[in-house]
């Protein structure tokens, strides 16, 4: 975990290259200015934020005004720095309470259950002390069978990859493929009929691209994409979206790039973010029905299909003086989803409690909900409440089912082992069932649990790193959920 720190910290200090290759010719900055002059203004009841030219904060902020970001804006009544009701300063920037009656949970999303006990993918698994978070470990449904992509050391470096089936039990593998020293991170994703796998080689700056079926396993050797930086160097790779025949990849600093299925041709898009520190990184790209958006739960960048910016949100939760400041980690994956009509942010708190026999440090798991163009439709609320403690697992995954939000709760004893728990909710983020235990009795969980969760055609699927730290009993458990009727 300790290297984990120290490289995210070197890497945000580098920020991430610019290309002078990759933009088709254009001058980036000729670019980045129609970018911004073709930002579509949001909606007049979204807090009055109306200009569509950049404004240059005194923090380095180069996006739009918008309610929740601490400034006074044009329009706006108030503005406390967040976007939640009941603090004097509403959802929308105006003064009050701003009740907000939510839908009701619909009745069309079935709720889940558990469709069998855990199960141990392998038995013990050699090396797999090197997956310190779920940027080392990675779930995709292929279409026959789940693809699984983890780090381990035997003790060189490898990446490994397995096939799933439904039930927990092997179907191909596994794969390894031994990459360089220091590798920091995977991100996965599925495109038409084959699972991208990709690796980001702290080391060598190297970003390699696996391509997998998930019936036979890899389909050709690793392809290795050529950075459009002029050194030729790859920035920290945080995650990676597809759709439309191409990657795009989301790395520190909120650098975006494209690269077309294959791996032939990479176009660098530039930084789109301000100028942030290590708590603000870019955490998670993800695929629109028109577009693409990059986020890390605090900030909304929404873009269409070229990457041109279509949408900005600044800070959706709250703030560390409310209690619902998010907790964001790589212990889990992909906390934002897209469902049908709008995009659900899903995010933890923390906040200090003492009273026996609650643990220290809590969280509460919330949710909010903008539509594709980043802006807010559904206020911040409270899913579930004492949640976990300081270090935490959080994923969440969308599909025929609704949403599955996975999490760690841990108690602060030294005895009691952590556990994981899933819910299952509709578009609005109401809950159809759970907390469900995902684990039997006797698995001994960490606190910072490395956890992925993925959807396949009918339920959910969730695989969560499992055994004692340091230790020899390192396991990957698998449990599946499915809809209840």
């Amino acid at each position: 975990m300790q290297r984990l720190i120290q490289l995210i910290a070197v890497f945000g200090l580098a920020g991430c290259p610019s290309s002078t290759g990759g933009t088709d010719g254009g001058d980036p900055a000729d670019e980045d200015e129609g970018r911004m002059e073709g930002l579509d203004a949001p909606d007049a009841e979204d807090a009055g934020a109306d200009e569509t030219e950049a404004d240059i904060r005194a923090d380095g902020d180069p996006f739009p005004p918008v309610c929740g970001d601490g400034y006074l804006d044009p329009g706006e009544e108030c503005d406390d720095a967040n976007r939640l009701n009941g603090d004097g300063c509403d959802w929308l920037c105006r003064l009050g309470d701003g009740s907000f009656e939510y839908p009701e949970p619909d009745p069309d999303v079935p709720p889940v259950e558990p469709e069998g006990p855990a199960v141990e993918v392998v038995a013990t698994e050699e090396g797999l002390g090197m997956v310190a978070d779920a940027r080392w470990l990675q779930l995709v449904w292929g279409g026959t069978n789940y693809v699984l992509a983890y780090a381990a050391e035997l003790p060189y470096p490898v990446v490994r990859v397995r096939l799933v089936a439904k039930n927990g039990t092997a179907a191909g593998g596994p794969w390894d493929v031994p990459v360089a020293w220091g590798s920091a991170t995977l991100a996965a994703v599925r495109l038409g009929d084959e699972v991208g796998v990709l690796v980001y080689e702290s080391h060598s700056g190297r970003l390699l691209l696996y391509r997998i079926d998930s019936a036979s396993g890899p389909i050709d050797a690793p392809i290795e994409l050529a950075s459009p930086a002029p050194d030729g160097s790859w920035p920290q790779l945080l995650d990676v979206a597809a759709a439309r025949g191409q990657y795009l990849i989301g790395c520190q600093s909120w650098n975006l790039t494209t690269i077309t299925d294959d791996g032939a041709r990479a176009v660098d898009h530039g930084t789109w973010g301000p100028t942030i520190d290590g708590a603000d990184f870019l955490t998670q790209v993800l695929a629109t029905p028109d577009g693409f958006v990059a986020t890390n739960v605090r900030r909304v960048a929404a873009f269409d299909s070229t990457l041109r910016l279509i949408g900005w949100s600044g800070i959706i939760p709250g703030d560390p003086d409310s209690g619902t400041d998010p907790s964001v980690t790589l212990y889990g994956n992909d906390p934002v989803v897209a469902v049908a009509d709008g995009l659900l942010f899903w995010w933890l708190t923390l906040y200090a409690d003492a009273t026996p026999p609650l643990p220290l440090d809590l969280g509460d798991l919330w949710v909010a909900k903008t539509d594709f163009a980043a802006n807010l439709v559904l206020p911040p609320r409270r899913v579930v409440a004492d949640v976990t403690r300081s270090r935490h697992g959080l994923a969440t995954a969308t599909g025929m089912a609704g949403t599955a939000v996975v999490y760690s709760r841990c108690t602060d004893d030294g005895v009691s082992p952590c556990t994981v728990e899933l819910v299952n909710t509709d578009t609005a983020g109401n809950v159809r069932s759970g907390p469900h235990t995902l684990l039997d009795a006797g698995y001994g969980l960490r606190s910072d649990v490395p956890l992925v969760v993925a959807a396949d055609d009918e339920g959910f699927a969730v695989v969560v790193l499992n055994g004692d730290w340091p230790g020899d009993h390192r396991v990957l458990v698998f449990r599946r959920f499915v809809p209840s009727r």
